[in-house]
This record gives C-alpha cells, structure tokens and sequence, in this order.
C-alpha cells in the first residue's frame, strides 16, 4: 500500500488521506520509518442556529456563492476580528459609546426587561 490515499475512519473527527510508507514524500521531513502519516481535513459539528441567523446563512451563503459551512466559518472569522471598544471602570467591562450613539439608562434597561 505504500504511497496509496485510503480513507478510512468515522464520527466527528475523521482520518482522510492516509498515507502509508514513506514514498508519500514526507519521508524526509518524518523520517525513514513513518508508517501513517493522517491529515485531518474537515471537522464536523452540530450547530443549534435560532431560525432567523439560519436564514442570514443562507442568504449570505447563496449571495456569496458559498457552501453552508464556508459562509459559517467566514462569518465566524469576521465577527472575532471586529474589535469593539471596551474599558474597564471600577471592574466592571464598559462599552464606549460611539459618537452621536445615544446612552440607554439602567431605569430604560428594566423598563424592557419588562
């Protein structure tokens, strides 16, 4: 089987692109003696969305022509790289507001907690 892709494995983390021996090319970088070498191409998972964020998926998946998953991890991506301005006051965590952004109250806040 040397240097013969197999794919073997099930569940959420699977084996794909198992190489056997070392004609695989990697062998100079591993070693003379690799008998497996695994790359892990995809990882599954199970996401609960609430109906209204599926539905931006999909329409950012279908504008974008994109897969489900591709449009996921990309908006995944952007949302973790937008920084959001914070500060800490007396140790609590405080947004600052933009300019021209209007202040909400604690007595506004319990009004719609209401």
């Amino acid at each position: 089987m040397a240097g013969r892709a197999e794919r073997r494995g099930s569940g959420p983390l699977q084996d794909v692109g198992v190489r056997r021996g070392a004609s695989s090319g990697l062998a100079s970088v591993f070693g003379d003696n690799v008998d497996d070498i695994a790359f892990i191409l995809t990882m599954r998972i199970t996401l609960n969305l609430d109906d209204n964020a599926i539905e931006v998926l999909r329409q950012y998946s279908q504008t974008h022509s994109l897969t489900l998953g591709k449009a996921a991890s990309e908006l995944v991506r952007k949302g973790a790289a937008c920084a959001t301005p914070t500060r800490i006051v007396n140790g609590f965590v405080v947004f600052d507001i933009p300019p021209g952004g209007r202040k909400i109250s604690s007595e506004r806040v319990k009004e719609l907690l209401e």
